[in-house]
């Protein structure tokens, strides 16, 4: 639950005090280019203007609460600012928008906001009580009341979707009313976070937890004495005194209770229901109803006059203010404890802000439901900081937590490598390039020397002086205080010396220290790749012959201006970074939003039907209401009121992307919205999301085209095991080359796109396996100028797109794919400076949509564009100044947490390194191995045998070999040979 706004405390014990509830973030909003506002606190997104203006035949100004509904109904048939899915603020929407510590219409229009007025706004959440008034809110003082439908005009104040509680449990909870009053009312739309079954849990300790806020409540409201603390009801300063008391009675084993803030105290209502307006089947007793003085106090002061404070009725769920002198009910209410712990690797000191870890000493801490606990780490001498785990976000290397349940955050602390590593020069987060311990005056203080024998072989280290213990592969010496110690490492037989780590310095593979401090070294031995035996050249024998398309050159025609697609003109490159070119409107005439149909009186129920299709796995939830699903069936249904929106979300399991079927829109890939007009069915397919996956068996598959002949073939693979083998086409004309491999209708199975050299058509075949099932031109005469750089999903619908950029202006373009079809094109970004250049796309943030990897390459600066389609939602850079020796080799998701990282190989050591990642943060990252012969060359990165983690293909460039590593995060958990002896004049692609 966010916090309130008050800042200010005006008695020890109130709102301003404690402050609880998740900070709002700083901006809180964002202003769109299509004259909308992003509350970044609740997802919600508003109209900037909120003066009820006239759009074309929707007539603006304040009016009844029916012609309010009537209004945002004519604004969706006029696609006000370009949209169709606005509707009326419930009455917990619109109350977010409440600054509790300023006259909230005058810090809204300086948020960003125009035309807020100081008056009433409806709600669309009708009073329970009397159905002939609804519920509305005041922008001048925040006040919550209701007002009849037909009697009073109050202004309106559009809103759509959000939900994504970003910031904590921040997202809108639903009101509870579910009764219809009127077409797109609360009731028919039911929009904002589900409650919980069931919603409380009364404790053993008379306590009661709301399972939605998290909140603890006293069971008994009726303000009893207790000890020494005399109930009943009371003023305002004697509420908060109460309070006090029984924290220092531990009233009911807790001294932490407080007074609840104006959002607390309302967060318990039922808005469907009224004597009390409480969800039906409350635990609670002695709830006070009625008029005042049995209002219940809240610890909010009224901000403009500090003499009044806000409280709530548990009859109908109001919120008015008060006299404070005045008596009132008292509540009592405590956030709970949770507990976040700290798992340390390594040798460090962990510290907390607010107070509260110190690991070394204390490495778990109780602290209050949705603190934000900043947490450092500090490595010890002879070690440095390496990663977090575990962080809702990290930050200059600091790792940030909501504590809203048992957290537990790790922290890796490491020895050191004197190699250079992707993050050095200067050293991006996490991984740090140390510099050598310089060594102190010399003392009589002995010290321990502590060396690890590592990696996948075995060999011996031995000391130029003194006698070294060893125990298994640890091994400890004591020396005198400034002693040089050379270390040697010798492999046995059939393994090799990888590294040192630790070390002063090395020098012909020898490890020096000086014993100023304790040390701890650690020689890695490594079991090598085998250089493999050349067979006969293997060449993919067809089981028939296959006449591919295009096999000849196409008729050359005038060069047409790409339709949908925009082809710029030409503009001043200008000098700024990625980031600082804004998106232009694009010049195609956008295809407009088909008319919505106002909904009939809800007066049938209407059935929704959800199949789920094909062999994948996932689950399957709807909102409001549930799913019902017979014993083994993949049918499931739900009945509601004609005109009810409902989001259908899925959550596919492990390698497997959702595929909709008859959705009215689509938000990404997991969820499907349909409005119930009439009895509806949609259906959702789980998919392989395997990258060169043409069969579709979630197995990736290799691609190979011979540059000789021009032929193409495909290997259907089961980890190193080719199952099949076969021809696509032969004879392709070498004009044609296949520039990517993607999804492009969404079946599942990976497709190829071709482009001519020449005039620049584009050419795409839709693949069953090793079949062509679908081939056709997506368009034809593209002008030399626009340049494929990748393919990639950028609005998360499940089919790949395609990216451009103009090499004259640097302007980017990206194509929305159907298949072979153009589905809209438009610019992402205009005149991006040439020293910049898109190295990668994927998925880094999680979110289903494709993200852009840039490198300036004259900094090594690394720069990360998270995606919404056709738009930048966020940019940030990822790293500076990678030195030009390592090169980014692939991206693929190697710890299967469904985000993206990025492979790195030094050319000069042919070092392989990968960074973890989240979003543009480094999470964490590490070596594979190191020195690996120049004579192996990466080839793919690509889920081999099916368990959600992207594994890599080698290729033995001396004789063909193709070695597949699989991977499990940053450890080799197998490998093996696929085919020896690979003819040169195959090409993986």
């Amino acid at each position: 639950m966010p916090q309130t706004g008050q800042t200010t405390s005006y008695a020890v014990g109130d709102d301003g005090y404690y402050q609880t509830g998740v900070a709002w973030p700083n901006p809180r909003f964002t202003v769109n280019a299509d004259q909308t506002v992003t509350d970044k606190l609740t997802g919600l997104v508003w109209t900037k203007d909120a003066g009820t203006p006239t759009v074309g035949s929707c007539t603006g100004g304040p009016k009844r609460w029916q012609s309010s509904l009537d209004y945002v109904a004519c604004l969706n048939t006029a696609n006000y600012l370009g949209y169709s899915d606005w509707h009326l603020p419930n009455l917990n929407e619109l109350e977010s928008l409440v600054n509790w510590g300023q006259v909230t219409a005058t810090w809204l229009n300086s948020q960003g906001f125009a035309n807020v007025h100081t008056d009433l706004y409806w709600s669309s959440t009708t009073f329970a009580h009397y159905t002939s008034y609804a519920w509305n809110i005041g922008t001048y003082n925040g006040i919550v009341s209701a007002g009849g439908k037909s009697d009073y005009n109050y202004y309106v104040w559009p809103v759509r979707f959000g939900y994504t509680g970003s910031f904590g449990n921040s997202a809108i909870r639903a009101t509870g009313q579910t009764a219809i009053y009127y077409d797109g009312d609360d009731g028919a739309l039911q929009k904002g976070v589900a409650w919980p079954n069931p919603r409380f849990t009364s404790n053993s300790g008379q306590t009661v937890t709301d399972n939605l806020t998290g909140l603890i409540w006293a069971k008994d409201a009726g303000m009893p004495t207790f000890e020494s603390c005399t109930g009943g009801t009371m003023t305002w300063q004697a509420a908060l005194n109460y309070v006090a008391c029984l924290n220092t009675a531990s009233y009911l084993g807790y001294s932490d209770w407080r007074l609840p803030n104006s959002k607390e105290i309302r967060s318990i209502a039922d808005y469907g229901r009224y004597d009390p307006s409480l969800p039906s089947g409350h635990p609670f007793t002695n709830v006070q109803l009625a008029i005042l003085p049995l209002y219940y106090w809240s610890s909010t002061t009224y901000v403009v006059g500090t003499s009044y404070a806000w409280l709530s009725s548990m009859t109908h769920g109001d919120v008015a203010s008060i006299f404070t002198p005045y008596n009132g009910s008292v509540w009592p209410v405590r956030s709970g404890q949770f507990n976040l712990s700290i798992s340390k690797t390594g040798s460090g000191t962990v510290t907390s802000i607010p107070v509260g870890i110190s690991c070394g000493s204390t490495c778990s801490y109780p602290y209050q439901y949705g603190t934000v606990v900043q947490i450092t780490a500090l490595a010890d001498s002879g070690f440095i900081f390496y990663g977090w785990t575990g962080c809702d976000s990290i930050s200059d290397g600091k790792c940030s937590v909501t504590v809203s349940a048992n957290k537990t955050v790790s922290v890796i602390f490491t020895t050191p490598t004197p190699s250079p590593t992707p993050t050095s020069t200067p050293t991006p987060s996490p991984t740090v390039t140390p510099t050598p311990s310089v060594s102190p005056t010399p003392t009589p203080i002995p010290f321990n020397l502590s060396i690890t024998k590592a990696g996948t072989g075995s060999g011996t280290v031995t000391a130029s002086t003194g006698t070294i213990n060893w125990s298994g592969n640890s091994g400890t010496a004591t020396y005198a205080s400034g002693m040089s110690v050379i270390l040697t490492a010798i492999a046995e037989t059939n393994s090799t010396f990888g590294a040192w780590a630790g070390c002063d310095s090395i020098s012909s593979g020898k490890c020096s220290v000086t014993m100023s401090a304790d040390k701890n070294i650690t020689a890695t031995f490594q079991t090598p790749i085998p250089t493999p035996t050349p067979s006969p050249t293997v060449t993919p024998t067809p089981t028939s012959s296959v006449t591919p398309s295009p096999t000849a050159t196409p008729t050359a025609t005038p060069t047409p201006t790409p339709s949908p697609t925009i082809t710029p003109s030409p503009s001043t490159t200008p000098t700024s970074s990625p980031t600082a070119t804004p998106i232009p409107t694009p010049t195609v005439t956008p295809t407009p939003t088909p008319s919505v149909t106002p909904m009939p009186t809800p007066t049938s129920i209407v059935t929704l039907t959800v199949v789920i299709k094909g062999t994948g796995s996932g689950t399957v939830t709807s909102a409001p209401g549930t799913l019902n699903w017979s014993a083994g069936s993949k049918t499931g249904t739900a009945s509601y009121a004609i005109g009810t929106d409902v989001a259908i979300t899925t959550k596919p399991g492990l390698g497997f992307k959702a595929i909709w079927t008859d959705c009215d829109n689509n938000i990404g890939n997991t969820q499907c919205l349909v409005k119930m007009t009439s009895d509806k069915t949609v259906s959702v397919e789980f998919a392989s999301n395997k990258g060169n996956d043409f069969d579709g068996d979630g197995n990736s598959d290799a691609l190979w085209y011979n540059a000789t002949t021009g032929d193409v073939a495909i290997w259907l693979m089961s980890k190193t095991n080719i199952s099949v083998g076969d021809y696509v086409a032969k004879g392709i004309p070498p004009d044609w080359e296949i520039k990517g491999v993607g999804d492009f209708d969404g079946d599942g199975k990976s497709d190829m796109l071709w482009q001519h050299k020449g005039n620049g058509d584009v050419y795409i075949y839709l693949m069953d396996g090793t079949k062509i099932s679908t081939q056709d031109f997506a368009l034809k005469g593209l002008p030399k100028e626009w340049e494929f750089k990748v393919l990639g999903d950028f609005d998360g619908d499940g089919k790949t797109d395609i990216l451009w950029q103009n090499r004259n202006t640097g302007d980017v373009v990206v194509w929305l794919m159907n298949g072979k079809d153009i589905k809209s094109g438009a610019f992402v970004s205009k005149g991006v400076p040439a020293e910049w250049a898109v190295k990668a796309v994927a998925d880094f943030n999680g979110d289903g949509k494709s993200d852009i990897v840039w490198q300036s390459t004259s900094t090594g600066n690394v720069y990360v564009w998270l995606m919404d389609g056709k738009s930048i939602s966020k940019g940030n850079y990822a790293s500076n100044g990678v030195p030009g020796a390592w090169k980014l080799k692939m991206v693929a998701d190697f710890d299967g947490d469904g985000k993206a990282d990025m492979l790195w190989q030094n050319s000069n050591f042919g070092d392989v390194y990968v960074w973890l990642m989240d979003g543009f943060n480094i999470t964490g990252g590490g070596y594979i191995i190191r020195g690996l012969p120049n004579n192996w060359q990466l080839l793919t990165a690509a889920d081999y045998n099916g368990d959600g983690k992207a594994d890599l293909m080698w290729q033995d460039t001396n004789n063909g070999g193709i070695y597949t590593w699989f991977m499990d995060g940053l450890k080799i958990s197998d490998r093996g040979y696929v085919v020896n002896g690979m003819s040169s004049d195959w090409h993986a692609k």
